[in-house]
Formats: structure tokens, sequence, C-alpha cells
């Protein structure tokens, strides 16, 4: 039954899953910025080293494709 009355218990939650795939390989991850340098253990200082110079959040989908994006540059 619908009534007008407002719920104030409401809550609004965002459930995403962010995926890397490798080789036959797929590894799911949190965005924290620890979850995203266990996932590149040989450059794990270069990622940090981009994600502190450029001031990403890797909270950010935005920023997350940034890092991906350049992985291979660094």
């Amino acid at each position: 039954m619908l009534t007008k009355q407002v719920e104030t218990n409401a809550k609004l939650l965002k459930d995403v899953n962010y995926l890397k795939s490798e080789v036959n390989i797929v590894t799911v991850f949190k965005p924290k910025k620890r979850c995203i340098l266990i996932l590149f253990p040989h450059k794990r200082s270069e990622v940090g080293g981009y994600i502190k110079g450029n001031k990403l959040n890797v909270k950010y989908e935005r920023d997350l494709v940034k890092i991906f994006t350049d992985y291979n540059t660094l």
C-alpha cells in the first residue's frame, strides 16, 4: 500500500565491481590506492608516483581510467 510518508532511513547504494584482465586471468579489485598498487607489482613505485604526481584519486572512475590507460607509458 502506498502512503505519502517519507522513510527517513532510505539509502542509495551503488554496487560497482572493478576488474582487471590479463591473459586468461581476471582480477577483481576495490578502488583503493593499496589495491591498485598490488595489481602492478613490477611498476609499483612508478604507478604510485604517477598517482601522487598527477593528484589522482582512485575512487573516481575517470582517474582509474587514466591510470590504466597511461600504465604502458610508465
